[in-house]
């Protein structure tokens, strides 16, 4: 339970893939004390990684081909076992003043919390010319950010479907335009002289471990928490759902809005770019959040829900692209302009 005093009266984006491991296509909701990011996701991309550094080894590339990670030099005369685990950890960067309240996630297995832990992160380690191992080279946060790493509970690893839901907090003092980053990893565990296991987490996507050269839209995302939720003349805040199916090449992805009134003109905003900063459109908490490259007229159903199937080309130059979607309606007797909270997608293999 969040305390009554932070409370949260502003539209937030949080949208995409947080990460693509443990959290694919998802929905983000706002509320008047919390801000929420939910996902599901068929977790088919947990696997393994075990092999072997050899002696002399001077470091390279590692994983798989679709995730590489980097591995340490091994200068020694024995040859160092280590495994690789493609998971969820992620390493997750919000503004000084905001709060993760809680995260939890739900698989075939369990129900349980998901760990959350703030502080310095490994992402190499260094292999001593006595087979000594000492994590060096760690993640490190811009000015005025925090770094948690965010992990799922091990007894809930699962290859089955898993969902899960982040809240965040931001006092009233904190309510601003601003920015939560992410970087994917892989768990990387060496096996000392002792048999005991060092960890380190090597970044997959994108390949950083210093967030200051983080900027691609894929992992950063804006979240305005300055106004009130855009709602239309019912009451509704019209925002973006996206189903359980990942966007891999190939698929045919239901693009859905809800909450949408069916009396307005409404259509769907289809942007490749995030506006660092939202464009107000008049009212309280209404406005554009993406570059729009096109739009799609849609007529929603008497509930108030659309739905668009798309087909993601069998074309290898989008793998790592993010598209976003945004619903907007024209109220015609009133002729307000009503914007829904966005969506963000990454193009997956």
């Amino acid at each position: 339970m969040l305390p009554s005093n932070q409370t949260l009266r502003g539209l937030a984006l949080l949208t995409g893939l947080v990460p693509s491991y443990c959290a694919g296509t998802g929905q983000f909701q706002a509320g008047p004390f919390t801000v929420g990011y939910s996902w599901v996701k068929e977790n088919k991309d947990l696997l393994t990684v075990t092999a072997t550094l050899p002696p002399g080894y001077q470091g390279g590339i590692g994983g798989t081909p679709e995730h590489p990670v980097l591995l340490p030099a091994n200068p020694t005369e024995v040859p160092f076992p280590y495994t690789c685990v493609v998971k969820d950890p992620v390493i997750l960067q919000i503004p000084v003043g905001w709060q993760i309240a809680s995260a939890t996630i739900t698989t075939p297995l369990g129900t349980g919390n998901v760990i959350i832990q703030p502080g310095a992160v490994p992402s190499m380690l260094t292999i001593g010319t006595d087979g000594s191992l000492t994590p060096t080279d760690y993640f490190t946060p811009e000015p005025g950010y925090q770094l948690f790493f965010l992990d799922c509970p091990s007894a809930l690893e699962s290859l089955g479907t898993i969902s899960g839901t982040i809240l965040f907090s931001m006092p009233p003092s904190e309510r601003r335009v601003d920015t939560i980053k992410v970087i994917e990893t892989w768990k990387v565990a060496f096996t000392d002289a002792n048999g005991d296991a060092v960890e380190y987490f090597a970044p997959v996507a994108p390949v950083e471990h210093d967030f200051a050269n983080v900027t691609d839209i894929a992992h950063t995302f804006v979240v305005d928490a300055s106004t009130l939720p855009c709602v239309g003349p019912t009451g509704a805040q019209p925002g973006m759902e996206l189903s359980g199916i990942d966007w891999n090449l190939g698929n045919t992805v239901p693009v859905n809005a809800s909450h949408l009134d069916p009396a307005a003109i409404s259509c769907l905003l289809l942007g490749w770019s995030e506006l660092p900063v939202p464009q107000l459109l008049g009212a309280p908490g209404c406005s554009l959040r993406i570059g729009s490259t096109d739009l799609v007229l849609v007529s929603p159903t008497p509930s108030g829900t659309v739905s668009v199937p798309l087909v993601v080309p069998h074309d290898t130059a989008l793998v790592g692209l993010s598209v976003l979607f945004q619903p907007a309606q024209l109220d015609v007797p009133t002729s307000a302009i009503v914007t829904g909270l966005p969506l963000k997608a990454r193009i997956e293999p």
